[in-house]
């Protein structure tokens, strides 16, 4: 087994689960193109395009609350 860093293993899990399943998104400020901070999302949204990896300027309350809005509104059916 390849070692890796916290930051590869992170965004390995991220890529698996978008790639297995259509309904994942990833919300969050400057993870976009840039891939964040830390670079966990770098490379994301060139593989599965900004409607998946959206790049927000929106506060954290919103995100916390977003996937309660969206599955109130039946967004994934």
């Amino acid at each position: 087994m390849a070692l890796r860093t916290l930051v590869e293993a992170i965004n390995d899990a991220m890529r698996c689960e978008m790639a297995a399943d259509d309904r994942v998104i990833l919300l969050g400020e400057d993870i976009g193109r840039d891939g964040g901070v830390f670079r966990v999302t770098e490379g994301l949204q060139a593989v599965y395009g900004p409607q998946r990896v959206l790049d927000t300027r929106w506060p954290s309350q919103v995100l916390r609350a977003w996937p309660l809005a969206w599955r109130l509104l039946a967004c994934d059916q």
